[in-house]
């Protein structure tokens, strides 16, 4: 979540037939908000669904204890690296990772509608907007926090 901005359904949810690696992008057929949207992703999110475990007949990306089934709630996970990383404040939560997202965006540059564009925020003001935005700009601006965050996460990061 924090490399895409995701929701954590979008995540839980999102499957290996959506995932396009050539143009690094994921399709999200329906949201939050009942609409299907592209989201651009960074070369450090490519790589962490390239080391994915994959299941035969499970199309999910992130596979659940049940054969054939999403992972089901992925809060205990994230609870798990957030104590790794030496985090222990109990207001951060899975959906604070959609909020670093945002601020880090607009921290290197990023512009307020690229945060709407990343983490696909509908309003009819800001969908007028869209159409603006260039693809290059998104697929820029979402390896930006890629590289961003590996600088000051190294740690936290998977390892070939």
């Amino acid at each position: 979540m924090l490399l895409t901005g995701l929701r954590r359904d979008e995540l839980r949810l999102a499957k290996w037939e959506h995932v396009d690696p050539v143009k690094r992008t994921l399709w999200l057929p329906e949201t939050k908000n009942g609409y299907g949207r592209i989201v651009h992703l960074n070369s450090l999110a490519m790589d962490v669904i390239r080391t994915l475990p994959t299941q035969r007949g499970n199309p999910w990306l992130f596979i659940g204890k049940k054969q054939g089934m999403p992972l089901s709630n992925p809060v205990k996970a994230f609870q798990r690296i957030v104590r790794r990383a030496g985090i222990f404040d109990k207001e951060v939560c899975i959906h604070t990772c959609r909020h670093s997202v945002a601020a880090l965006i607009v921290s290197y540059g990023g512009t307020l509608y690229d945060v709407q564009a990343q983490l696909g925020h509908r309003s009819s003001q800001s969908s007028q907007r869209y159409a603006h935005l260039h693809p290059q700009r998104l697929q820029n601006t979402s390896q930006l926090l890629a590289e961003r965050i590996t600088a000051q996460l190294p740690d936290l990061l998977p390892v070939d």
